[in-house]
Parts: C-alpha cells; sequence; structure tokens
C-alpha cells in the first residue's frame, strides 16, 4: 500500500494529524461494517488518490474515482459541482475533505442528492476549525450543525448524522502541532517535534474521553473535522 495511502488509513501516532485521521477512518469503517453484505456502486467524488477505497472494497460492485484534474486513479474529470452522471445512478457517494475546496459548496451537495439512487448513502467529511490550505483554494468551515444544515437543505438528504474526529483537545492540539510540524520542517528539522507530539496526542485523547463521560451526547466546542453520514429518502 503506498506511504500516503496508509497514513490515512493507519496514521502515525506521532503525526499532528493522528487523532483526527484515526477517528475519521474508524468511523468510515463502521459504516461499512453496518453494509455488511451489500454490493454498491460507490462514486468517490475528489478522489485524489483514493485513500479510502480499500477501506470501502467489501462493500463495492464499483468504484469510480472524480477529480477536477487527471492523475493516477481519477476515472472521469470533472468538477464536484457538476458531475456527469445521470440521476439515480449509484448507492453510496464519499467525499473526503473536499467542501472547504469548492466555491458553491450548496451545489456540490445538491450534486450528491441527485446522483445517489433512493435510499443512497453520502459520506461527507470536512473541516471545523483548522489551518488554511489551498487546494487550489480554501473557502469554507463548519459547525456540526450547519453541516447537517447543508446537506438537509440543499442535498434534499432526510437523516443526516454528523459525527466529530475528536474533540476539543484533539483539536487544540492538532492546531498548534501542525503548525510546529511546518516550522520544523522549513528548518530541516522535520520529525525532531514527534515525540513530544506523541505525548500530546495521547493525553488530547485522554482529555476528550473525559469530555465525553462528564458531557454524553454533547458535542465538543471546538473540532477540527467531521463525517456527516446522510442516507437520501426511499422513494
Amino acid at each position: 500500500m503506498p506511504r500516503d495511502i496508509e497514513s490515512r488509513l493507519n496514521p502515525n501516532p506521532s503525526a499532528a494529524n493522528y487523532l483526527l485521521l484515526r477517528c475519521l477512518a474508524a468511523q468510515l469503517r463502521k459504516v461499512v461494517g453496518d453494509l455488511d453484505g451489500q454490493r454498491l456502486e460507490i462514486v468517490d467524488v475528489g478522489c485524489g488518490n483514493r485513500p479510502y477505497e480499500e477501506l470501502l472494497r467489501p462493500v463495492t460492485a464499483s468504484y469510480v474515482g472524480v477529480d477536477w484534474t487527471q492523475r493516477p486513479g481519477v476515472d472521469v474529470v470533472a468538477p464536484a459541482e457538476d458531475l456527469p452522471f445521470e440521476d439515480d445512478s449509484f448507492d453510496l457517494l464519499l467525499s473526503t475533505q473536499v467542501l472547504e475546496h469548492v466555491e458553491d459548496p450548496a451545489r456540490v451537495v445538491a450534486e450528491a442528492g441527485r446522483v445517489l439512487r433512493p435510499g443512497g448513502i453520502a459520506l461527507v467529511s470536512t473541516h471545523g476549525v483548522v489551518n488554511y490550505h489551498p487546494n487550489p483554494d480554501d473557502y469554507w468551515r463548519w459547525t456540526h450543525a450547519g453541516l447537517a444544515r447543508l446537506l438537509q437543505q440543499h442535498g434534499g438528504f432526510g437523516d443526516v448524522e454528523v459525527h466529530h474526529n475528536g474533540g476539543t483537545a484533539s483539536a487544540l492540539t492538532y492546531l498548534a502541532f501542525r503548525q510546529i510540524e511546518a516550522i520544523a520542517a522549513t528548518v530541516g528539522a522535520g520529525g525532531v517535534q514527534r515525540p513530544v507530539t506523541l505525548v500530546a496526542n495521547v493525553l488530547a485523547w485522554r482529555a476528550d474521553r473525559l469530555y465525553a463521560r462528564m458531557y454524553p451526547g454533547r458535542p465538543p466546542d471546538i473540532c477540527a473535522n467531521y463525517l456527516a453520514v446522510a442516507r437520501r429518502p426511499e422513494a
């Protein structure tokens, strides 16, 4: 498995984004487990190098990768706002870390709802609070309530669950150590901070677990990333 894909599915505990990516992968694995036995036609919008294709393989009948530029792994070149597929073409739509980069997220969500069959599922991850990272630009951030409303209002999704990828402690640790990683790389000392990052990740994980026990059901005050699981209503 290529290293960049491995880092998404099994992130390094001493990396700043470890808690975020670990949580996102675990949530996606749970969705796949709940779909056990099904064989789905899947479209990956903003697929990049298709880091989660292997994770979805147990429920995959077909897998189409869509991105705005041609690169290895891209089957269809198209903007997320204008997908070149007929209505009701897929059973599952995956879109990870795309919404923050598009000019019109409402239109992207509407397209997701259009190409899914009745009862189809959209798995959409995007940022809450995070550093500016253009690709080619970086426009938007959400709260859990705002992301749910976007999917319901513009995508026609009736059932939307928004899962946070770590809590406040994870978010603060990610924000701080992402900057430290960047500075270390700039001065040619990349990796020197990893032992400290590892300890910070452990402490943040414990703090988030404590918060969840003290305030069950309450979303974190700050969250770096979310996964929305949205289902299109049955016909």
